[in-house]
């Protein structure tokens, strides 16, 4: 799963129902989640023509190592192998559909569990188009192209300390820590023109931004061309070589001071591997917002009695409300190399309590974002 929504998880407090079976406040349900979506209702239809037709322009091209696992069709895959239950251990159906699921998408109280073992033979990503103004004094609709991967399991970085590795696999496997993982996604940004200009991609609890031709390139067929991390899943630019790349779990400005710089690693942080050696063909397909993929409340997989390893919502519930809207995630998720003005940012909203972003904080990450856009 993935901003500051791991901080917010270590202090609920989790009720053991049945063995295997527990359930913590939802972050699904917190009065900030609960709050903006009352005011942004997600929207109930399926892409339009054109916006398909973006979609499938500009859809990602993914890499992974050889033998590496991949990601697989949510429904047909993920949730037709498992069961339902509610909050009491009462089974509510072993045979679960797409139109079951969705029945139960805005009760916080139900819990799958999956039976299935991640193998498929083929890959699904799901796509959606939401738009945004960006900018200040003179802000502009942008088009956001959101695409996100479903794996059955997701991991912890595989570069982590060899000490720490084995302390950690006695609480649980670190290559299948949590179950599942539909929190993946590239959001590109197209400007008023309609031309990608940046791409969002969400790294365990943070957010990362590149400014396209400049950070990461564009390539003539518009399609940008990502890595997916060993065990964790996360995305990151192409290379036909392996990488190592720092990667943290929050973002929180120690997390991000590791990101930057290096130091302090934190306690589950560790490096990021990827082999962007074989090219992965995949299907595009699209769901409504308001699709339990998305919007469901409940928990999606197993929970574990320890931090930071239960189950994940919809897709909806990656990052903090605060980042929800696609212009505010593209701006916050923009660093720079030696960046301590960004490490203050994060630090007036750490003090702010991590609810709304502060307006000056706000501001800033626009301001930081759009002054570093190449010239039209």
């Amino acid at each position: 799963m993935k901003p500051t929504l791991a901080i917010k998880r270590f202090v609920f407090v989790c009720i053991t129902l049945s063995p295997g079976l527990a359930f913590a406040e939802r972050l699904s349900m917190t009065p900030d989640f609960l709050d903006y979506f009352s005011v942004n209702p997600p929207r109930t239809t399926l892409p339009s023509a054109p916006e398909r037709e973006l979609l499938e322009r500009y859809k990602p091209r993914f890499f992974a190592a050889e033998g590496q696992t991949l990601f697989i069709d949510f429904y047909r895959d993920y949730i037709a192998n498992g069961r339902l239950y509610d909050k009491h251990g009462a089974l509510i159906s072993e045979d679960v559909s797409p139109e079951t699921l969705n029945k139960f998408t805005y009760n916080p109280d139900v819990c799958f569990f999956y039976d299935g073992d991640g193998d498929t033979s083929r890959q699904v990503a799901y796509g959606r188009v939401d738009y945004d103004n960006v900018g200040l004094e003179d802000a502009k609709t942008w088009t956001f192209l959101t695409y996100n991967l479903t794996f059955a399991y997701s991991g912890l970085p595989v570069g982590m300390p060899g000490w720490k590795s084995i302390m950690l696999n006695l609480l649980g496997d670190t290559r299948h820590w949590r179950s599942p993982d539909q929190y993946v996604s590239a959001t590109i940004a197209l400007n008023d023109q309609q031309r990608p200009i940046a791409i969002t991609l969400q790294q365990h609890d943070y957010l990362t931004t590149y400014i396209l031709n400049r950070d990461l390139e564009l390539p003539e067929d518009g399609r940008i061309r990502l890595d997916i991390a060993k065990s964790s899943n996360e995305l990151y630019p192409h290379s036909p070589s392996e990488q190592r790349r720092r990667a943290a779990t929050a973002l929180t400005p120690d997390d991000a001071e590791y990101l930057i710089y290096g130091a302090d690693r934190p306690f589950l942080g560790g490096m990021d591997v990827t082999h962007g050696q074989i090219e992965i063909e995949y299907t595009l397909t699209a769901l409504p917002p308001d699709d339990a993929f998305y919007q469901f409340k409940g928990e999606l997989g197993e929970s574990h009695m320890l931090w930071n390893r239960d189950a994940p919502s919809g897709a909806d519930y990656s990052t903090a409300p605060a980042l929800k809207p696609k212009s505010i995630a593209m701006a916050a998720g923009y660093r720079r190399e030696d960046d301590q003005d960004y490490l203050q940012l994060l630090q007036d909203w750490r003090d702010s309590g991590y609810g709304k972003l502060p307006d000056h904080v706000k501001t800033a990450f626009m301001r930081r974002f759009t002054e570093d856009l190449p010239a039209p």
